[in-house]
């Protein structure tokens, strides 16, 4: 118990500097973010999910791009959502086979050409319930 007191403290202490110098670090290469991603963490944090959205440059099969969104900053849990972006639904669909056959990934869903899988360490079901839940309502599936 007071372990993770003090982790929550570092936390608090360290996150200012962290988005501090990732904003700071910002150059005009870096590429943007995609606006289906952007609006689909939009989306979250209106439902009250907050998370911090990342691109990964990762090449997978049946994917035309890939993003992380991290929820949460207690270090002694993994709450990461997996959204990838397909050219077609039917490659969408691949990708969303592909990714219900990894053990690393639950609450695998598709909308439209998008693609998304839970990493949760430990498990959170209503976390992830609700993540779903938006992920399916989410209009803009392309």
């Amino acid at each position: 118990m007071i372990r993770g007191a003090i982790y929550f403290l570092v936390g608090l202490l360290i996150t200012p500097f962290v988005w501090l110098f990732s904003v700071l670090r910002r150059d005009s290469t870096a590429s943007p973010v995609p606006k289906h991603f952007k609006d689909l963490a939009d989306y979250f944090w209106g439902k009250g999910l907050r998370a911090s959205l990342a691109l990964q440059d990762i090449q997978v099969n049946h994917v035309e791009s890939m993003a992380s969104l991290k929820f949460g900053l207690n270090p002694s849990k993994l709450l990461v959502v997996t959204i990838t972006k397909s050219a077609t639904p039917e490659q969408a669909a691949l990708a969303e086979a592909e990714a219900a056959g990894a053990p690393q990934f639950s609450g695998v869903r598709r909308n439209g050409t998008l693609v998304m899988a839970c990493t949760f360490a430990p498990p959170d079901p209503d976390l992830e319930a609700r993540i779903t839940s938006a992920f399916m309502e989410f209009a803009n599936g392309t």
